[in-house]
């Protein structure tokens, strides 16, 4: 006959042995919920950064040769962070690639601008490569239309620009061809005005 006292000391050690499995497992549970959740998380965060961003679009006047007088053509341009630097690199870049059609290039589509950036003064910095330098049209009027329309797709299309200065590879250089002088800051004000037709 078997002893009420070991009858009781096998069903307590069998509670004791299922309470401790329903503490462990309610301690674990916790635990793998938050790292699921985390895990989820870290899964989504991935996915929004690998997402490609919606490019935002600006449509600005780009100056080129119409004949002998400086003219514009409207082009879009795309970009993702919005900045003034970033815009300006591409309102330079729709210069440096050329017109569509009817009119004539002032800068050679080999040139390569580096970066470019703006002072507290309105001054915008352009900072090119030497290609500018060795892919020379020649002559006085070359030099000046280059750097009329430079100045006009800049000024006309962002207000917070007063003034360009141009750099080859960060530095400052006398001139660009050997007729004009580049060493300081251009403004608008300073060049003749010029016929502007669409």
């Amino acid at each position: 006959m078997s002893s009420p006292v070991k009858k009781y000391n096998y069903h307590l050690r069998k509670l004791t042995a299922f309470t401790l499995s329903i503490i462990l497992f309610l301690s674990l549970y916790p635990g793998c919920s938050k790292k699921s959740s985390t895990e989820k998380k870290t899964r989504s965060d991935a996915n929004s950064e690998n997402e490609p961003k919606e490019k935002k679009e600006m449509v600005v006047k780009v100056f080129f040769l119409n004949g002998s007088e400086l003219a514009y053509e409207e082009k879009t341009i795309f970009f993702n962070s919005g900045k003034p630097s970033e815009k300006i690199n591409e309102a330079l870049n729709a210069l440096i690639e050329g017109p569509k059609q009817g009119m004539t290039p002032t800068l050679s589509n080999k040139i390569k601008l580096l970066n470019a950036f703006f002072d507290e003064d309105g001054t915008a910095y352009l900072n090119f490569s030497k290609d500018i330098i060795k892919n020379n049209p020649g002559g006085t009027f070359a030099e000046l239309s280059a750097i009329n329309s430079i100045v006009h797709t800049l000024v006309e299309n962002f207000e917070e620009i007063t003034a360009v200065q141009i750099l080859i590879n960060g530095e400052e250089v006398n001139t660009l061809w050997g007729h004009i002088d580049t060493s300081k800051p251009f403004k608008l004000k300073e060049f003749s005005e010029a016929s502007l037709r669409k």
